[in-house]
């Protein structure tokens, strides 16, 4: 997922009226972001199935699955994450690291049954049950964008293994 996020990066100005604005004096919260907002994360996933039906009887037929999925570690290209170290709430720099342990347990059993109510094949009930498992979305390490909060922005932003994202401020009189 390769995402550019360059909003107010031409800065974000405010003006009370149009004269302040041809004077140039802005008035109120005025801000301005930098730097290099080009992210490029990935995540290897794999997965296998099997199935098989059992026919009991002609009007009484049950499904097996097992599914095992392995959801990939989000990844940024160029090795732009960092973390924060829950021991010492210091920043680390990850790198081409890991932001978290994967998951090996992902094992999903499947089970279903279809029930010819009248043997005609035309009133069949069915139920089934399954367990789901999902990835992390890469959205919540890129969707942090440079500013989840103005001064610590998320993993994929924070400048201390990818490029910087630098954020300034100015307060004018209101």
């Amino acid at each position: 997922m390769s995402q550019i996020f360059d909003s107010y990066f031409r800065g974000r100005l405010k003006f009370s009226n149009f004269a302040d604005f041809l004077d140039g004096n802005p008035t109120g919260f005025s801000f301005q972001y930098g730097g290099d907002s080009n992210r490029n994360t990935f995540e290897n996933s794999h997965a296998i199935y099997l199935q098989d039906s059992y026919r009991v009887s002609p009007r009484l037929t049950f499904n097996l699955g097992l599914r095992y999925d392995y959801y990939g570690l989000i990844q940024e290209k160029h090795g732009g994450f960092s973390n924060i170290d829950p021991a010492t709430g210091n920043t680390i720099t990850v790198g081409r690291g890991r932001l978290y342990q994967p998951d090996y347990n992902n094992v999903a059993p499947r089970v279903s049954v279809a029930w010819d109510v009248h043997r005609h094949q035309k009133t069949v009930v069915r139920a089934g049950f399954g367990i789901f498992y999902d990835a992390y979305s890469q959205d919540m390490f890129e969707g942090h964008l440079p500013f989840n909060s103005f001064y610590d922005p998320g993993p994929a932003y924070n400048g201390l293994s990818g490029p910087p994202i630098t954020f300034s401020t100015t307060v004018g009189v209101s």
